[in-house]
């Protein structure tokens, strides 16, 4: 996750390792698929509220703006010829 987190910009409103994990999970989601672009439907539809603990959804803008930024910071770990352990496929 290391390589994610150096990579990504940060956003307003989230922590940095719940935007890490939201770009992991659907990197992995996407590289599982037969999909030949990110969208919406690889992120993660539920979070984890860090004042409640309990899981809420995740609007569908959001999940937008998740997909866009994988997309980004996929694409600069591939032109940058890092891997993780998490995205080995796309390198």
């Amino acid at each position: 996750m290391t390589d994610v987190v150096e990579v990504m910009k940060r956003r307003k409103g989230e922590s940095l390792y719940v935007q890490a994990k939201h770009i992991v999970t659907t990197i992995e989601t996407f590289m599982a698929s037969a999909d030949d672009f990110i969208t919406s439907a690889h992120t993660p539809s539920v979070t984890l509220d860090e004042k409640s603990g309990q899981n809420k959804p995740i609007p569908h803008d959001m999940r937008m703006v998740s997909a866009s930024y994988a997309a980004v910071d996929n694409q600069r770990l591939e032109a940058q010829g890092r891997c993780t352990n998490i995205i080995f496929l796309s390198c």
